[in-house]
């Protein structure tokens, strides 16, 4: 399967997806945690205590989101919902006067559904991003890494247990949408460690040119930065193990031990981030490739086979436009595509646009609305890739979603969701109808 704001980046594929669609309008170019504001909490200050923690550099937050689904088509239909339970904690290590540019992270996750299995949709890509895609509840700590500026040089390193999507693959203004199309490239999926299943990792970021967040006088409608950044991943979600016949252990539920002893994923991309425009307009694209080395089980309806070496390129860009005059409407344009070897991965391309409409009513001020189309095409090869219940190879799986995000007061959120996924799973000829899956998803920030 398959992350900074006014609710709280959650240390999964699936906060990574819903914390960078809600960044300010100059959000950082390097990825990193943003809590929500004390408004924007059930609980609000506590009292005075959540302060007193915030000038102490700690910042505890819980986020529970729950989504209420009813679907039809796919393998079969279904009623029934899932939770993920958040619980992350912040520990700005300069503001504790410790280290200066220092951060460390940790979040603690719990996921578990109710009614129909999640399962039945039978799709690819991912129609509800917070499911972990195994079927059984998760309880793990997800991450735990500690980052750090290294002075005034750009460079910042991050090493721990990280979820790759926070930094790699994601778009940075996409993010309320339901489906992973939005968060992840479907090539990358089982390889990337990301939600339900980051690993250890460590990764090194260069920022060149002005800091328009650090330095406000820097001049936002001429410069351009660049950001370039490489991580190396234990790889061993995906690594084929002899003596098991399968691919594993799953990292998520896994702690130091025995890490990079399986297997390594490398990934590194860069590219630039803009201010165009008398407003300023924010722009960013990014190309990328990826390795996962050594081997990894190939299981379908036909045989088994072990591939090895697997890579993968992923090209992301995205522009925001701003309402003529005072108006607070803002639209954030995206589109990513990517590519993988069809002798090794099951996907082998994938493409997706989109838009989100930000104070779509001046009313409404803090709600959004958004479109979304996506496609992924199936390996030809039935060594590789098979669709589910046949034999049929090849194919391809599309989707369409699109909703409306209502935010109430202190932290809560009401997002209505509609999807439409078109030949799940892939296969020539199709093996599974298309699906209709509508959702009430509910974030509560406490």
């Amino acid at each position: 399967m398959k992350i900074p704001s006014t609710s709280a980046v959650i240390a999964s594929l699936a906060f990574a997806c819903h914390a960078t669609a809600q960044t300010s309008e100059r959000a950082p170019e390097v990825p990193s945690f943003v809590s929500p504001a004390f408004d924007d909490r059930i609980f609000g200050d506590a009292y005075g205590h959540r302060a007193t923690l915030a000038n102490l550099g700690l910042d505890v937050d819980l986020l529970a989101t729950i989504d209420f689904s009813a679907s039809s088509g796919g393998l079969s239909d279904m009623q029934g919902g899932e939770y993920l339970l958040d619980l992350s904690l912040t520990f700005d290590l300069g503001q504790a006067k410790i280290i200066d540019g220092g951060t460390v992270f940790a979040d603690l996750q719990y996921w578990n559904w109710f009614g129909d299995s999640p399962l039945s949709v039978g799709d690819y890509w991912g129609w509800d991003v917070i499911n972990p895609a195994f079927g059984d509840e998760m309880f793990q700590l997800s991450e735990l890494w500690w980052q750090q500026a290294i002075g005034d040089s750009g460079l910042t390193a991050t090493v721990g247990k990280i979820d790759g999507a926070r930094f790699f693959g994601v778009i940075p203004n996409a993010g309320p949408f339901l489906n992973a199309s939005d968060c992840q490239p479907s090539t990358m999926l089982g390889t990337l460690p990301t939600y339900p299943n980051p690993s250890m990792a460590a990764i090194l970021q260069w920022k060149l040119g002005a800091n328009h967040e650090a330095d406000p006088a820097a001049d936002a409608k001429t410069s351009t930065t660049w950001l370039a950044q490489a991580g190396i991943f234990d790889g061993a979600n995906a690594a084929y193990q002899p003596s098991t016949g399968s691919n594993g252990p799953r990292t998520g539920s896994r702690g130091p031990a025995g890490m990079f002893s399986d297997a390594t994923y490398a990934i590194a991309d860069f590219g630039p981030t803009w201010y165009a425009g008398s407003d300023a307009w924010r722009g960013n694209a990014t190309v990328g490739g990826w390795m996962q080395f050594g081997q990894t089980l190939r299981t379908t309806s036909v045989a088994s086979t072990v591939v090895e070496n697997m890579s993968g390129v992923y090209l992301t860009l995205t522009q925001s436009l701003y309402g003529a005059g005072d108006s607070s409407t803002r639209f954030d344009l995206f589109s990513q595509s990517s590519w993988a070897d069809p002798a090794k991965a099951q996907a082998q391309w994938s493409g997706n646009i989109g838009t989100i409409c930000h104070a779509p009513f001046a009313a409404r001020p803090r709600d959004s609305a958004g479109l979304l189309a996506g496609i992924t095409l199936f390996s030809d090869d039935p060594l590789v890739f098979t669709a589910p219940n046949s034999t049929n190879s090849g194919g391809h799986e599309s989707v369409f979603e699109c909703f409306y995000r209502v935010q109430l007061a202190n932290g809560v959120v009401l997002q209505p969701d509609l999807q439409w996924i078109s030949t799940p799973s892939g296969g020539d000829p199709a093996s599974l109808d298309a699906a209709f899956i509508a959702t009430l998803h509910v974030e509560i920030a406490f």
